[in-house]
């Protein structure tokens, strides 16, 4: 069973600790909501456990072993990350970046095969992008490039998948559209991370929410046990009323009285 583990990670940048002995371990089957304040060490915390940024301490290890930083072949056949930056910088068409998702399966200087082609096809199928595959992706909307960027980043067919902020910027459609395929594929068996700031995303489709506060874990278990007033307004210093819609539950935040 895939598992990514996080073990007592530090990171300190220009003088200020982001990270502070935080442990994070994530399995298979399971959708994580990474939650918390801006500046808590999300994004930080994500890019480590992708192996794109060294911890000053601690370790993370994939099923065990040294995670590799950066990430070698191998690694990136099983390990994707989604950045929270949707820029996309070259004039490719939406059907070539998608594409651009297999390059750790296929290697360099190889064209893509059958194999290739028919993961691109499920990946601009399940990101409701393929109506733009002969689009130049620069001329893209934000939340059209989010879309097409998720689809890069499902075309690689991961067993892990770090996604920082992976709704953001879609209209209430596509979110619902983006939760619903991290939970088929959570369903499917991989393991997946997503840094959330909408609190009904996280009650309504993970499994498990992890809250970061000022670098460390303040909370990590169901999201009936994370997403309790007390504590959310002790994190985010607002009131957060919890009510429920058809039986759902539904957070709003409020001044306090």
């Amino acid at each position: 069973m895939t598992t990514l583990e996080a073990r007592d990670i530090r990171l300190t940048l220009d003088g200020r600790s982001v990270l502070d002995g935080v442990s994070l371990r994530l399995r298979a089957g399971e959708v994580c909501g990474l939650i918390g304040p801006n500046g808590a060490g999300k994004s930080s915390l994500m890019r480590i456990l992708a192996g794109l940024r060294p911890p000053d301490a601690g370790a993370v290890t994939l099923d065990g072993q040294p995670l590799p930083c950066p990430p070698d072949a191998a690694t990136a056949r099983r390990l994707a990350y989604l950045a929270q930056d949707r820029d996309i910088h070259w004039p490719l068409t939406v059907a070539n970046v998608v594409a651009l998702g297999r390059l750790p399966h296929r290697g360099p200087f190889r064209d893509n095969g059958a194999a290739d082609r028919a993961a691109v096809e499920r990946a601009l199928a399940a990101a409701d992008c393929a109506h733009l595959r002969d689009r130049v992706a620069t001329t893209l909307s934000g939340g059209e490039r989010a879309r097409v960027l998720l689809a890069r980043v499902l075309a690689g067919e991961p067993d892990i998948l770090l996604a920082d902020e992976p709704a953001a910027s879609l209209d209430p459609l596509h979110q619902v559209q983006v939760m619903d395929l991290l939970r088929t594929l959570a369903g499917a068996g991989a393991a997946v991370l997503a840094v959330l700031h909408d609190l009904n995303a996280a009650a309504g489709w993970c499994d498990r929410v992890v809250m970061l506060h000022a670098g460390r874990v303040a909370a990590d278990g169901p999201p009936a046990d994370v997403l309790e007033p007390g504590l959310l307004r002790t994190i985010y210093g607002v009131d957060i009323a919890r009510g429920t819609v058809d039986g759902q539950p539904v957070f709003v935040a409020r001044q306090f009285p």
